[in-house]
């Protein structure tokens, strides 16, 4: 009898294994699923991007597609979005001037101060007058040009704050919904979504495949194990006894 107890040792390491590598199958099924799904999250926030900025000031567009921007439940409103577009476009071509301006002034400064403070310092009388209103005319021109190149910052860091808040919210199921139905980006959406339930759906059925497999193995093991102490015995405990024996020298 003393093989039983043998084989019922190896029996139960073969269920810890089956069991260990059914946790660890499960574990890199979860990992390939999350995967997928911060694969698909990506895309999606790039596809709902591009469609937002496809809104620009001047550029026309559906009424189907400002009607869906109004609905998707966003709090981000059209006329915000291309004011800001606006306000960035202005700025971008101020930003140019100002620092044309300030490029001729600095030239200009340092035509007559070719060693910047030190000739304003070294200069005196009319010569001195004019370094020192040329390099006024620099510092306010260079000023001016930082001035909305900080205000520019501001409206790129809005529009950045206006994006987020439009992914946030449009990913919501109910904008999703109104989006794959009606908004412009429906083909493209309706795509992305098929695919990702088909790589989430080919990833589980080969795993589920596998550990039924594994189930299987765990089920014969078990029913193995369990014959092994179904057979009567009751009569053989003096050999059983006498087997051990034998079995510790």
């Amino acid at each position: 009898m003393i093989e039983n107890l043998i084989d019922a040792r190896n029996s139960r390491r073969k269920i810890i294994e089956l069991l260990t590598k059914q946790q660890l199958d499960d574990s890199c099924c979860a990992e390939s699923l999350k995967h997928v799904a911060l694969h698909g999250k990506r895309k999606l926030l790039e596809l709902l991007a591009m469609w937002l900025v496809s809104f620009e000031p001047g550029k026309e567009f559906s009424d189907p597609d400002e009607r869906i921007f109004a609905e998707i439940g966003t709090e981000v409103s059209l006329g915000d979005w291309l004011s800001l577009q606006r306000r960035e476009t202005a700025l971008n071509q101020r930003t140019l001037n100002a620092r044309q301006v300030e490029d001729e002034r600095y030239e200009v400064y340092k035509r007559v101060a070719p060693h910047g403070i030190l000739s304003v310092w070294f200069s005196n009388g009319a010569e001195k007058v004019k370094a020192e209103r040329l390099q006024e005319e620099y510092r306010t021109a260079l000023a001016s040009r930082e001035s909305i190149e900080h205000e520019l910052s501001e409206v790129r860091e809005d529009i950045r704050k206006m994006i987020a808040h439009f992914l946030r919210d449009a990913v919501n199921p109910k904008s999703m919904e109104r989006l794959a139905k009606e908004s412009g980006v429906k083909a493209e959406l309706t795509s992305l979504i098929r695919e990702l339930e088909e790589n989430g759906i080919s990833i589980w059925e080969t795993h589920a495949q596998k550990q039924r497999a594994s189930l299987c193995e765990l089920e014969n093991e078990s029913a193995s194990l369990s014959h092994l102490y179904s057979t009567p015995s009751a009569k053989a405990g003096p050999q059983i006894i006498l087997s051990a024996n034998a079995g510790g020298k």
